[in-house]
């Protein structure tokens, strides 16, 4: 039986699997066809960030079958984990999928934990990794700061809509492991979180630890009901970022987005 590696045994190996997931995520009508509904850019599968993997794919963490992955990498590049978002058109072949290879109460574990999370990862330390910094990293240096979302689409999204300094804290607030890493490339962070109190509410956390690493914070207030990749996808990128960019040369920690 041929050996199952799990994706951060070597980098190599990461890259060449998550190459497959890409090109099985391509190959897929019915993800694609889901890319499309999401506003999702198809450039993101061709750079190797999106893919999909099937239900019998014998990769290793099992919750992680039937959903859309992405890398988690340092800030070198080095793939540590995937996360993977559930994808409904797959639902069904994944719990057949279980039935054949589990016992009854195994697969019926598995099926329960795969249904209860919209998204999974791979197990690795949020504290100390911001997702989509090793293609973040250079633009945050040349712009002089970097936008940090919570989520993993949010990202993605963004830095294919002229956003192309942003990171995920991936539903944590910034530590000062974050801010340490941001240091090294900028100076100025740009919390831009969902519209919601738990964003408000992480952004407070964020800015008090930001402040502490002599880093200048400033805060984008989306409106009500919108997350980041929603709002660059039906009203630009372009236009956000150059907003963004006014609040800092202001001066202003505060910007407020009205629709």
């Amino acid at each position: 039986m041929t050996q199952v590696l799990k994706v951060n045994q070597t980098n190599v190996n990461g890259q060449s699997m998550m190459a497959s997931f890409c090109q099985s995520l391509s190959r897929s009508q019915s993800g694609m066809a889901y890319l499309a509904e999401r506003n999702i850019p198809e450039s993101l599968v061709e750079q190797g960030m999106l893919g999909y993997i099937p239900p019998y794919s014998n990769h290793w963490f099992p919750l992680l079958k039937g959903r859309l992955v992405t890398p988690i990498c340092d800030a070198a590049g080095n793939i540590k984990a995937l996360a993977g978002r559930q994808l409904p058109f797959a639902r069904d072949s994944v719990v057949k999928a279980y039935r054949e290879y589990n016992s009854s109460k195994q697969a019926q574990e598995l099926i329960d934990k795969w249904d209860r999370a919209k998204w999974i990862n791979e197990p690795y330390p949020k504290r100390k990794l911001l997702y989509n910094l090793h293609r973040a990293k250079e633009f945050a240096r040349e712009r002089g700061y970097i936008n940090l979302v919570e989520g993993y689409l949010d990202a993605g999204v963004l830095s294919c809509k002229h956003m192309e300094n942003t990171a995920a804290l991936c539903g944590i607030s910034l530590t000062e492991h974050h801010a340490a890493i941001i240091s090294r490339y900028c100076d100025t962070v740009v919390l831009l979180y969902d519209g919601d109190q738990a964003g408000v509410d992480a952004g407070t956390e964020s800015r008090r630890v930001a402040e502490q690493y002599d880093l200048k914070c400033h805060a984008v207030l989306l409106p009500t009901g919108w997350d980041p990749d929603d709002f660059v996808v039906k009203k630009g990128g372009k236009n956000l970022r150059r907003a963004i960019e006014g609040m800092i040369e202001r001066n202003e920690y505060e910007l407020e987005i009205k629709i």
